[in-house]
């Protein structure tokens, strides 16, 4: 049975998310992650604001994952991590 596209991006996206979780980010400073989103970008094939949207989405809630904020009463969880 052939891997469908879709799960292959399911696997590509958890297997970053095991990858960052374990090796965590080396660097915050900003300019060195536009610099290296940049070299990224510009390696596969895409838009520095696509790799910028795809980091953000994907850094995000690996952050709110390690600095967990006390929930109010009527808050809702927005940040779901496989």
């Amino acid at each position: 049975m052939a891997m469908t596209e879709a799960r292959r991006n399911e696997i590509a996206y958890l297997y970053i998310l095991a990858k960052i979780r374990r090796e965590g980010v080396s660097s915050l400073n900003p300019n060195n992650i536009k610099r290296e989103l940049g070299n990224s970008a510009k390696e596969v094939g895409i838009t520095i604001e696509e790799a910028m949207e795809f980091t953000h989405n994907l850094v995000l809630p690996l952050i709110k994952e390690a600095f967990p904020m006390p929930k109010e009463e009527n808050e809702s969880e927005d940040v779901h991590i496989p």
